[in-house]
């Protein structure tokens, strides 16, 4: 069995594959279809917890959740600032975001989504100001925005991200401005970035 746990929310797939979930269910975060407080365990019989390779369930005051199966495929439940498609619209059920596909890795911010991709370009989707762009701004908020080529890791805390390289650069970049690099940390090719900021 495998086990995933938020600041307000937890995940459970137990011996038989079958995915559990309870607590707050802030914006539906648990996928039932409503924003109602599980104190109880309930079943979350829609998805097959024997296909699932991660939940993500990141802190922050606006809850979600992100299933990513072994295929690939990725499910979004919750506060939803443009990250999971459609702008403003919350998902109280585990729906598919078929926007995402061919990604290495993946981390969830309170208001934004960052990714890299099998050919290791790093995006981020979301609330537009985490991009340092007004709402009536091109990028629409849903739209990914390419923030970096050649990237290996990523790892975010709100709308602040910090990445590495291929070429073994740190970088940080903040919700208003562009990625500066780190240059007075050494990295080499064994650097991971293991906790969040």
């Amino acid at each position: 069995s495998k086990v995933w746990a938020g600041n307000y929310n937890t995940f459970i797939v137990d011996t038989e594959g079958m995915l559990w979930a309870c607590g707050n269910n802030g914006y539906g975060t648990l996928g039932q279809g409503n924003t109602n407080i599980y104190n109880k365990w309930v079943r979350i019989e829609y998805i097959n917890g024997n296909n699932i390779k991660q939940i993500i369930v990141p802190e922050g005051e606006y809850p979600k959740s992100l299933i990513i199966m072994k295929d690939g495929t990725v499910y979004a439940a919750g506060a939803n600032h443009g990250q999971f498609g459609e702008r403003n619209r919350d998902y109280h059920t585990f729906s598919k975001i078929d926007e995402l596909k061919g990604i290495k890795k993946i981390e969830l911010g309170s208001e934004t989504l960052w990714y890299i991709t099998n050919d290791n370009v790093l995006y981020g989707c979301g609330y537009a100001p985490a991009f340092g762009k007004k709402l009536s701004e091109s990028p629409t908020p849903q739209s990914p925005y390419k923030i970096a080529e050649n990237v290996r890791e990523v790892k975010t805390s709100n709308n602040k991200i910090i990445y590495i390289t291929n070429d073994n650069k740190l970088y940080y970049r903040n919700s208003r401005s562009e990625a500066v690099e780190v240059n007075n940390i050494k990295i080499d090719e064994n650097t991971k970035l293991l906790s969040k900021l």
